[in-house]
């Protein structure tokens, strides 16, 4: 049963790690383009906020949302072994993540995703 907890957990913290590394990697080539040329450094750090916000908005409403349905996985592999059941629905919970992610994190990401290819190019030109 603790091998169970700790695989669980394990993929928790993996799937945390690979965004903070995302975040790390970004944050170190922004520091590099201001170690290059200041003013160039500063222009794509300006352009790239809003979005870096979005993105990292989105990532976080999904983390919580994988959180409530690891607990429910969890308490799914403790009930195995347990003699009182609590009664949670795992795939009523799957359902509804899958919901949660189409409604709110997807638009986002889109719109995330349109404000890289598009309002960071204006940005950008605006400084010039």
């Amino acid at each position: 049963m603790t091998n169970v907890y700790l695989h669980l957990n394990s993929l928790t913290i993996f799937i945390f790690c690979k965004y903070y590394f995302y975040y790390f990697s970004t944050w170190s080539f922004f520091g590099l383009a201001l170690q290059g040329d200041f003013e160039k450094g500063f222009k794509l750090i300006i352009s790239s906020i809003p979005h870096s916000s979005f993105e990292i908005f989105v990532y976080c409403l999904l983390a919580a949302v994988l959180f409530e349905l690891n607990q429910v996985v969890r308490v799914k592999i403790r009930n195995k072994f347990k003699k009182d059941k609590e009664g949670n629905s795992l795939i009523k919970k799957f359902l509804k993540t899958i919901i949660a992610y189409v409604v709110f994190v997807l638009p986002i990401i889109i719109a995330a995703a349109f404000l890289d290819t598009y309002i960071a190019d204006i940005i950008l030109c605006l400084f010039q």
